[in-house]
């Protein structure tokens, strides 16, 4: 049996997307598609405690709305213009992958000292 606080946040989070949805208007399938990317993040990431759960998945349905459209371009671009990829699409995606991005970067930069960091911003050569 779930526990009762996962179930009230699994059932506000589901209110507060159907409330972003209506409110958004022709973009309601944008709102759905970056919250199933959040979820695709936060169920993939086993080792996460709730807390850090509940904070990427928020910034990876943030990152699927603001994102939705270089995700799509780019994915367009990969089929070579061949398949007009839609920015629901996008928004997929870009929640599902631009919270794993940073934590690898983040992860990297920890491993190396931030020596690519550096040569990214221009420091040591």
């Amino acid at each position: 049996m779930a526990e009762p606080v996962t179930s009230s946040a699994a059932a506000g989070a589901v209110g507060a997307v159907t409330l972003l949805s209506i409110l958004s208007g022709p973009q309601a399938g944008v709102v759905a598609a970056a919250f199933a990317g959040a979820v695709v993040f936060v169920l993939a990431s086993s080792e996460l405690n709730l807390w850090k759960k509940l904070g990427y998945g928020c910034a990876s349905f943030i990152g699927g709305l603001v994102g939705k459209r270089m995700a799509a371009d780019g994915l367009t671009m990969l089929t070579g213009g061949l398949i007009k990829v839609e920015i629901e699409v996008g928004a997929l995606v870009a929640a599902a992958v631009v919270v794993n991005l940073l934590l690898l970067l983040i992860e990297r930069a920890g491993r190396d000292g931030g020596g690519w960091l550096d040569r990214l911003k221009g420091g040591s050569k």
